[in-house]
């Protein structure tokens, strides 16, 4: 049986419809952030209508025909365009494009490197991670390997947040009194961070020093969650000012891996311009941020 589901109705981002064949492919249609009509009328009934044109199981028909059909019917019948239409296949490259990125920088390496150390050409690994190239799994092991990380097989539910292809930006707080971020940051670029907020690889966190500063000064990439205490994370100690934390530090559940991806000392982006800006409050704990917001501290960093 064909189904349809859709993800972020009402949403600030870009919310879609992926439709499922009883085959196991899968078509997902990406419509601008405004399409605040994603799930109502226009695009159920465009969904009805593929079945009737094609048939209860369309996964035959060619994408250029869906889309052509879809487009003119959304067209006639109101509501707004998808951005992008992708098949099933193409979108796992794209995720797995995108996380071979993802460590590869995380890891400070080039792709230049990574190339050489697989054996393949550079500018194939550049259509890997964008997803433009169909690699076997003996390549994707090598690759694996020297990123220190495994290929695995894992329930649906656990790749959903790396199937968006956008993701999440976030301020999050920190307070020198208890942690002297600086000195971590200037040992390592990087910090793991206690995770109490659902972050996702990929995900950008703008840190926000407390009093006395009361600004945004580093910007990061998630780089790996769900980590458990290690002695990676026991080597940035020395940097908790307040040394109590150490022991519920120890005792944390979780860990997510920050890298650093800058610094700054703009003025525009101290407590009073943010709050003029988007910020409703007191910054507390971690919050995501999007829109005019997001768009004034891109801007500023």
């Amino acid at each position: 049986m064909t189904n349809v589901m859709f993800y972020g109705e009402g949403r600030s981002d870009n919310p879609q419809m992926r439709i499922e064949f009883s085959n196991g492919t899968s078509l997902l249609f990406t419509f601008p952030a405004d399409a605040f009509y994603l799930g109502t009328a226009v695009y159920q009934r465009m969904f009805d209508e593929l079945k009737r044109k094609f048939g209860e199981d369309f996964s035959h028909v060619e994408l250029d025909d869906i889309k052509a059909f879809f487009n003119h019917g959304v067209s006639y019948f109101g509501g707004d365009l998808p951005i992008e239409v992708v098949t099933g296949d193409s979108l796992d490259r794209l995720r797995i494009g995108k996380s071979i990125k993802q460590l590869r920088e995380a890891k400070g390496m080039d792709a230049k490197t990574l190339a050489s150390r697989i054996s393949i050409d550079p500018g194939n690994l550049c259509r890997i991670e964008q997803g433009k190239f169909s690699v076997g799994i003996d390549i994707l092991n090598k690759i694996a390997a020297v990123l220190d990380s495994k290929l695995e097989i894992v329930p649906i539910n656990r790749i959903v947040d790396v199937e968006k292809l956008n993701k999440r930006s976030w301020i999050v707080p920190s307070n020198s009194m208890t942690f002297d971020i600086e000195g971590c940051l200037n040992e390592f670029g990087y910090v793991h961070w206690q995770q109490k907020n659902n972050f996702s690889i990929g995900d950008t966190i703008y840190i926000y020093c407390t009093k006395p500063e009361q600004r945004i000064r580093y910007k990061m990439v998630v780089s790996d969650v769900d980590l458990e205490y290690s002695p990676e994370v026991e080597q940035e100690q020395k940097y908790w000012v307040e040394k109590e934390r150490i022991k519920a530090g120890i005792n944390a559940n979780r860990y997510a891996y920050f890298k650093l991806l800058g610094r700054t000392d703009s003025p525009a982006l101290t407590f009073d311009n943010l709050l003029q800006n988007g910020v409703s409050g007191n910054i507390q704990g971690g919050m995501t941020i999007s829109d005019k917001l997001l768009q004034y501290v891109q801007e500023n960093f």
